[in-house]
């Protein structure tokens, strides 16, 4: 995969986080004014802004109108809100986040074939149902994104859970939402239905690897599960961006 060069929003982003990793700034502190910021990073004040709304959305800055922006106090679920406000800021970013998809999700699947048990193998046989019997009402016109996002989320998650390792099943979920929240994933899903069937297509493969106990199958189909599903997304991003380019011209 090619990774790009950061964006500037995301390069102020990774500065004001660095500052507060190293404590140069605290909770409760105030921001300089926008002027003095841009100056200081040497950027324009766009980017600069869509930094701070960002952070923002982190739970990192609070915007007080009229008072300026404060560093607040890290929150419970900032780690997810980060994920998916990066992946948007910068492509790369959202690249890199399929690398670490891949290999945790495939070592959750590794996991899952070594230590599942019986009563896990009927609930995955049961998310697995949920997904398809979804996947087939797509062709009677009964499609809604996050209710397929929904029934795909019980059976990777039902996987991280038979993994029997609590931080695959909190990275796999941060992961997996973050992926299905950028807007070319989502675009992808709906112009291209049919994938679908694809990925309810693996996930019967996968789902009897892990049954079957075996830990390198099962690693390497949900490997090549989501190295597929990238594949898709980064095809309709091409197809996405020449089609701009020639409604500009």
């Amino acid at each position: 995969m090619k990774i790009e060069r950061k964006s500037t929003s995301q390069f102020i982003v990774d500065k004001i986080l660095e500052q507060i990793e190293n404590g140069e700034l605290v909770c409760g502190d105030k921001l300089p004014p926008e002027r003095e910021m841009a100056e200081m990073y040497g950027v324009s004040r766009v980017p600069l802004r869509e930094a701070i709304c960002a952070l923002s959305i982190m739970g990192i800055i609070e915007s007080r109108q009229g008072g300026g922006n404060y560093i607040t106090g890290f929150k419970p679920g900032v780690l997810g809100r980060i994920l998916r406000t990066y992946s948007m800021l910068d492509h790369s970013f959202f690249e890199e986040l399929f690398v670490a998809r891949r290999e945790i999700e495939a070592i959750a699947a590794r996991l899952a074939a070594r230590n599942i048990e019986l009563e896990e193998i009927e609930k995955l046989r049961e998310a697995k149902a949920q997904f398809h019997e979804a996947v087939e009402n797509i062709t009677h016109g009964q499609y809604e994104y996050e209710k397929m996002n929904e029934a795909d989320d019980m059976f990777h998650l039902g996987i991280a859970a038979a993994s029997h390792n609590s931080f695959y099943i909190e990275f796999v979920a941060l992961l997996h939402r973050a992926g299905y929240s950028h807007e070319d994933v989502r675009r992808t899903y709906e112009t291209h239905k049919e994938y679908y069937k694809k990925a309810d297509e693996f996930h019967g493969k996968i789902l009897e690897a892990i049954a079957a106990g075996d830990e390198e199958k099962s690693y390497e189909l949900m490997a090549g599960h989501i190295d597929d599903i990238f594949a898709d997304v980064s095809e309709n991003q091409a197809k996405y961006s020449n089609l701009e380019i020639d409604i500009k011209i």
